[in-house]
């Protein structure tokens, strides 16, 4: 999915003005996403070069292009948002703020939805808490929501 400013469709054109600029093999140099977003323009490099730097001064950046490379197993990831899943709900902030039976009277969730993404969200951070995840996971995790 692409977002206004996304840089997806000058990723070749790019990549073709570096590649053309430097006399060094791409593949032995590092490169810099300025302005990184959601990091199509490193995700088109991350192959073809040593290193990447993705830099932005948005936390959505980070998150994004944390949960890209993240190192957590596949497997792992699938059973922390099975056991995620299974969470039955509980009454929080955005219940209270962005549910239809919340003291806001806000539509965007159902009351149901509203109470599951309330424990969804504070089972992550009780984990985190505990150390049972680590920041990688947590980052990783908390992309979905």
């Amino acid at each position: 999915m692409n977002y206004l400013g996304s840089k997806i469709k000058l990723s070749s054109f790019i990549y073709n003005v570096i590649s053309n600029s430097v006399e060094q093999k791409l593949v032995d140099c590092s490169f810099c996403d300025l302005f990184a977003g959601t990091g199509v323009i490193g995700n088109y490099f991350h192959d073809k070069v040593k290193s990447i730097i993705y830099n932005d001064r948005e936390y959505y950046s980070f998150v994004i292009n944390s949960a890209f490379y993240s190192k957590v197993s596949d497997e792992k990831y699938r059973t922390v948002l099975s056991e995620l899943n299974q969470l039955e709900g509980s009454d929080g902030f955005i219940f209270q703020q962005y549910s239809e039976l919340g003291a806001a009277g806000r539509l965007y969730f159902s009351a149901e939805n509203g109470k599951k993404i309330d424990d969804i969200r504070m089972d992550i951070e009780r984990r985190f808490r505990s150390s049972e995840i680590d920041q990688d996971f947590y980052i990783l995790l908390w992309l979905p929501c």
